[in-house]
């Protein structure tokens, strides 16, 4: 990011291309410059409009994986997960930490539970759909 970020900053997301877009620190910077300037459910709402606006392909999405940025807005009351990265996060967070009194066990089952679901039931309708699609033709 080229620049001082503000609470006045408009976030720079990651397009197609080369091209300059925010840090995963530059996404806190601005929150805690949000919290500075707005009463705190303002600025989060603040935050999350402008989190939303990003391509859900661009470097948004690495920040997603980095269990620091997503501990930090956690932290704040801030959701910022979808399933996999909150797998993923979860996941980390175990290998890392280890398994204390069976939360991050509970953790890694509520967001594996889904995948497992969705995994098994293409495991078992993939067949079915390539002769659907195969009589299409």
């Amino acid at each position: 990011m080229n620049g001082v970020i503000t609470w006045q900053s408009t976030p720079d997301y990651d397009e197609w291309g080369y091209d300059s877009f925010w840090s995963c620190a530059d996404w806190i910077t601005w929150y805690k410059e949000l919290k500075n300037h707005y009463p705190t459910d303002q600025a989060k709402q603040k935050f999350v409009t402008g989190w939303n606006g990003s391509d859900s392909y661009g470097h948004e999405t690495v920040c997603l994986l980095d269990p620091d940025f997503a501990n930090y807005f956690r932290s704040q009351g801030i959701n910022i997960d979808n399933t996999l990265t909150a797998f993923v996060v979860g996941v980390q967070d175990i290998v890392e930490h280890g398994v204390d009194a069976g939360v991050n066990v509970s953790k890694f089952l509520k967001n594996i539970a889904p995948l497992a679901v969705i995994g098994v039931g293409l495991y078992f309708a993939a067949p079915y759909l390539i002769k659907l699609l195969a009589f299409k033709k």
